[in-house]
């Protein structure tokens, strides 16, 4: 592949990507209470046959505190309930797949000297579940993911827990590995269909350049959650959701979404996805039309009229010009320069100015030239890496590759 298709085959994906967070935000409505995930033994002595209910809090942490007796029986077996709640371990309860604070009723029925719980049934094996808990208390949800996924099979009872954390470590890998995201979140939904679910979908869907479908799921995930959302979650989805929008060049639902947004959370950045001018978005549906002068020229109408977004529809259209027929790198080199100017840590603009400069040396052969690419070239590979865009650092380092000795 010639250097000059390798500059336009990034196109699609600083587009696609163009405003993504380095880090998702947080979204959900739906609540997931506490559970059972390992019964206890008590060393305190059975009185005899009854039902008590002891109440525990379980922190977002994974650390709980037994509260006192809710009811009981058969008072005799209360010293026992409260040893037998504080040997047990719990499942943290989840507010849209985020660890949540609550409170659980833990149920104990004595039978002679035996006790059981109406909730161990679908508990996960003790041992799993430990090592989940230890992870999720050091909120490390991929490991905890990585746990499941060891699992043969998931107790019914625990799917929607391991759908929330699956749901979460999906956003979390969504910029440094889009392959993986896009399995957990696919596991999320398949465990438990809800609105976190399908966010974490649609993100990941979104950082595989799954546009169209990322679209479906962003909706979905808008469009659920059974009552009200707080504005938080809500502007979650929608800045996703008019990027997907953005992506697939639909400039009116993005608009619309972007109208909503500012609505619900009218402080929210511009760079996590509040509406940008119409002209950005017809740049990007110029470009997607292969219409790369007018491209340039409306990304140039961008910058001006929204200087918060000026950085990238500069280094868009330098973009743009690597893709055209007969492209003139000099002029890349202009639109590259203003991006850099305004940004000079931004890797995009970093990555389309070494191109146009390793360009120009290949034409001029100019060893000059050729350095400060490489330059330019490291230097935007670093700022990816530091934002975790594993797509952008790719291209870059692919590029360099490419580059003649």
């Amino acid at each position: 592949m010639s250097l000059l298709r390798l500059a336009g085959a990034f196109l699609t994906v600083a587009v696609a990507s163009t405003g993504l967070a380095s880090a998702a935000p947080t979204y959900g409505t739906d609540y997931k209470p506490p559970k059972l995930s390992h019964l206890g033994r008590s060393s305190v002595p059975i009185a005899g046959s009854g039902t008590v209910i002891i109440k525990v809090l379980v922190k977002s942490d994974g650390s709980f505190q037994v509260q006192n007796v809710i009811r009981s029986t058969n008072s005799g077996d209360n010293a026992a309930a409260l040893d037998i709640a504080k040997n047990s371990s719990y499942h943290v309860g989840t507010r849209g797949g985020q660890p949540a604070t609550a409170f659980y009723d833990f149920t104990l029925r004595f039978k002679g000297k035996s006790v059981s719980s109406p909730d161990e049934g679908g508990a996960v094996a003790s041992g799993a579940i430990s090592t989940i808990n230890s992870l999720l208390r050091a909120q490390n949800y991929t490991g905890a993911a990585a746990e499941f996924d060891k699992m043969s099979s998931i107790p019914a009872r625990d799917r929607s827990v391991a759908g929330s954390v699956y749901a979460t470590a999906a956003v979390q890998l969504h910029t440094s590995n889009a392959q993986q995201s896009l399995a957990y979140a696919q596991k999320a939904v398949s465990l438990s269909p809800s609105g976190a679910s399908y966010f974490a979908l649609g993100v990941a869907q979104l950082a595989n350049n799954q546009n169209a479908n990322a679209v479906a799921s962003l909706k979905q995930a808008h469009d659920m959650g059974g009552g009200p959302k707080s504005s938080r979650d809500r502007a979650a989805v929608d800045q996703y959701l008019i990027q997907a929008y953005n992506a697939t060049g639909d400039t009116a639902d993005a608009n619309a979404i972007s109208a909503e947004l500012q609505r619900i959370a009218p402080n929210t950045s511009s760079s996590g996805g509040v509406r940008v001018p119409p002209v950005f978005n017809q740049a990007v549906q110029s470009m997607q039309a292969g219409k790369y002068d007018d491209a340039v020229k409306l990304y140039e109408q961008a910058a001006q009229q929204d200087p918060t977004i000026a950085v990238t529809a500069y280094a868009q259209a330098a973009l743009a010009i690597g893709k055209m027929d007969k492209p003139d790198f000099n002029r890349m080199k202009t639109e590259a320069d203003r991006a850099v100017a305004l940004n000079p840590n931004d890797p995009t603009a970093n990555f389309a100015q070494g191109v146009a400069l390793i360009q120009l040396s290949v034409s001029n052969n100019n060893r000059a030239q050729k350095n400060q690419g490489m330059d330019a070239l490291n230097k935007a590979d670093s700022e990816a890496k530091a934002a975790q865009n594993t797509q952008l650092s790719n291209a870059i380092e692919n590029f360099i590759k490419s580059v003649p000795q």
